[in-house]
């Protein structure tokens, strides 16, 4: 709901919004916290897998959320320390699960991802 971005202040980490990555500028340690809230507005059951990854291929943090149509917003937390290095991207992304469109889940107003550096 409304615009991807809404804020993004960084330092060291730049995003681009025609692709929807997060290039990290220096290498190091960085910690990668998402606080995301799901709604479903056609199915019911686990049917897309929400995955954080490393230039495009690397799985680095994956969740199976349970959105339920007729239920409240489901919040899902992904939290990790990584090595990365410069150049590295992250990005965010729902794949499907069994075959089913994942057309239906609605990343929610209030979500947040925070990288920092820390170490």
């Amino acid at each position: 709901n409304g615009s991807p971005t809404e804020m993004c202040t960084a330092t060291g980490v730049t995003f681009t919004s025609s692709n929807g990555r997060f290039t990290i500028g220096e290498a190091g340690a960085y910690e990668i916290s998402a606080n995301i809230f799901l709604n479903g507005s056609q199915h019911s059951a686990n049917l897309g897998a929400f995955k954080l990854e490393k230039n495009g291929s690397s799985d680095i943090l994956t969740a199976n959320p349970d959105v339920s149509t007729g239920a409240d917003t489901v919040e899902l937390n992904l939290n990790g320390i990584f090595d990365l290095a410069a150049s590295d991207y992250i990005e965010f992304k729902i794949d499907s699960m069994n075959g089913v469109s994942t057309s239906f889940l609605t990343v929610m107003q209030g979500t947040t991802l925070t990288i920092k550096r820390v170490g």
